[in-house]
């Protein structure tokens, strides 16, 4: 019984799955990424985030509208953004390109923003050149881990390590409480896991 105990203490959660809506920048009238580029992402994030019991699928994939600049300089352009936001998921811009906009010239690569409109919103940036834990990085940011780690290979460092990137016991506590504050809310909703991928021919 005691060891039932501790197993049932310890275990995994039971994933929640929740949908992603991607709303992509276009250069030269082109999306700045494909769907290749996407999916890469959210694998890498869906299994970043497994020990947590959290799980992404893509909810939609649509282009920019004109009003929202495909290179986000200024603080203005990422305000632009609030004209993608839509209800039930979480939002994610790619952007075409992303400027530090304290530092201008310092190109970034994904950041955690909070539009003027509508009020209270927020989305996760990120741009066509960001690597393939950005998405994840940032993603760590909107489940309420605004702080960057000093630890190589944590999820929130800078500074990586071999292997897939971790969270530690109280960035785990933050996310599932921000995934059970957002899901009480509405802000979120859960959706059906995406599909298992079929297993490599040999």
């Amino acid at each position: 019984m005691y060891a039932l105990c501790l197993a049932l203490l310890f275990a995994t959660p039971a994933p929640t799955t929740v949908g992603l809506g991607l709303t992509v920048a276009a250069s030269d009238g082109a999306p700045v990424v494909d769907r290749a580029w996407i999916d890469a992402r959210v694998e890498r994030a869906n299994a970043i985030f497994a020990p947590v019991g959290l799980r992404f699928a893509v909810a939609w994939v649509r282009p920019a509208p004109p009003t929202v600049p495909a290179r986000l300089i200024t603080r203005a352009d990422r305000h632009a953004t609030g004209a993608t936001l839509r209800p039930d998921v979480v939002n994610v811009y790619v952007a075409a390109h992303l400027e530090d906009i304290h530092e201008p010239g310092r190109v970034r690569r994904g950041v955690h923003w909070r539009p003027r409109r509508p009020k209270g919103s927020h989305l996760v940036i990120v741009a066509a050149y960001s690597g393939e834990h950005v998405l994840a990085h940032e993603l760590g940011h909107f489940f309420g881990n605004p702080k960057h780690s000093a630890t190589p290979g944590n999820l929130m460092s800078y500074t990586r390590a071999d292997g897939l990137p971790t969270l530690d016991a109280g960035q785990r506590r933050n996310i599932r409480a921000h995934l059970r504050r957002f899901l009480r809310t509405g802000e979120l909703k859960r959706v059906a896991p995406p599909p298992l991928k079929a297993p490599a021919a040999p």
